[in-house]
């Protein structure tokens, strides 16, 4: 676990590392388990895009008839959070929420 934090004796956030790949756990969210999923990134920007290019896909499809690949359902546009950096979120086929943020810490440089 790389940070954590606690309201009284309730865990509320934890951020976890597993080789490279970082994400986090906050309480509380838009589905059946109230939890919800961070994900850093530092292409937020091209998975925003993907993500609504499969969105428009999946709608277009569904204009001719039944498809099989599931729909994209956003929660959050791409946007600047109070706590700096950009992030959009999304629900998965369960219902939780899956955040995608790149922190101004992880934003990619030039070249």
């Amino acid at each position: 676990m790389l940070d954590r934090y606690e309201d009284g004796a309730e865990l509320t956030f934890a951020r976890l590392a597993f080789g490279t790949c970082e994400f986090a756990l906050t309480a509380g969210g838009c589905g059946p388990r109230d939890v919800s999923l961070w994900f850093y990134t530092d292409r937020v920007e091209e998975l925003y895009q993907l993500f609504k290019e499969r969105q428009l896909r999946v709608a277009r499809a569904a204009l001719t008839g039944p498809t099989d690949e599931p729909d994209i359902r956003f929660s959050e546009d791409l946007y600047a959070p109070f706590c700096g950096g950009r992030q959009f979120s999304i629900q998965d086929l369960n219902g939780l929420s899956l955040i995608f943020w790149q922190p101004d810490w992880l934003s990619r440089g030039p070249g």
